[in-house]
């Protein structure tokens, strides 16, 4: 267990720091704010009350109460401070999050080192509803005491807390009012790929990327659309135009499997059996 004591206030921002890899920045209170500027952190802003704006490669995005930016690093971004804008940042490094098993696996995490389109404008934006905001405040008053009463900082309960906070955002991002209009028909979108090339090899990360979500939200919605995961539902496509093609008695079960988009016949005779409890030389054998 590593402690580290609290720093001293930078720039009119109370900042803590811990294992030199993650920062804590409470109650910004500059009155202009900070122009553009970048940085090879990951940085999240929440809004507790008032509004601002911000820039963030070179586009304009206004925030309000309850709004949560999560800015990838090295985008150029700057900061209008107005009058009764409260706020709170955290900037972690990527290799922190790398080397936290649990922050790298969250939807809202694990993009960002991945080629997919959620981040592809260079931010991610999270809208909460009051008692939501209300749960992100505990845990950053849970943090800010941790600081303050014990005048220092306990590596393994900030790690913990951060763990929390990130679970919950995740939580609160797939179900945001900003996702949701369009994520049935994102998934519809996905459906028609699926549907032309399911005899090719499928890449289902892509889909999810080209569907502006993460794997997980993606095979999420596509279950409660099509009541199959992703990778059911080629299989079954794939399994539908195997049985057409097996009363074709000229083809050979490692053609059909080809054709199918499977790896190989061993692969296609495994999967086929599976669904239907026979082989595909016993289920031919009906049509001899």
């Amino acid at each position: 267990m590593n402690d580290y004591v609290i720093d001293t206030l930078i720039e009119d921002y109370r900042v803590y720091g811990f294992d030199k890899s993650t920062f804590f920045i409470i109650s910004p209170s500059l009155p202009s704010g900070r122009g553009p500027h970048k940085q090879e952190f990951m940085e999240i802003l929440i809004v507790f009350e008032g509004s601002s704006n911000q820039t963030v490669n070179g586009k304009a995005l206004a925030m309000e109460k309850g709004d949560i930016y999560i800015l990838a690093p090295n985008v150029i971004h700057g900061l209008v401070i107005e009058p009764g804008f409260h706020c709170c940042c955290l900037l972690l490094t990527l290799d922190y999050i790398k080397d936290n098993t649990t922050l790298i696996k969250l939807p809202i995490i694990e993009p960002l080192f991945h080629s997919g389109n959620l981040y592809e404008d260079g931010y991610l934006q999270i809208q909460l509803n009051e008692s939501q905001l209300t749960i992100v405040n505990n845990f950053i008053s849970l943090i800010t005491n941790e600081c303050i009463i014990f005048n220092k900082l306990d590596n393994n309960v900030i790690n913990n807390y951060l763990s929390g906070l990130f679970a919950y955002l995740s939580k609160c991002y797939e179900t945001s009012p900003l996702i949701n209009s369009n994520n049935y028909k994102n998934i519809f979108v996905a459906l028609v790929q699926i549907e032309n090339n399911f005899t090719r090899k499928i890449d289902i990360n892509i889909l999810a990327a080209n569907a502006y979500l993460s794997r997980r939200q993606f095979d999420r919605l596509f279950i409660s659309a099509y009541k199959q995961t992703p990778t059911q539902y080629i299989n079954t496509l794939r399994l539908k135009a195997a049985i057409s093609l097996l009363q074709n008695p000229s083809l050979t079960l490692p053609v059909i499997a080809e054709q199918c988009g499977y790896v190989d016949a061993s692969h296609f005779i495994k999967h086929f059996q599976n669904a239907y409890g026979n082989s595909p030389t016993q289920y031919r054998k009906r049509f001899s």
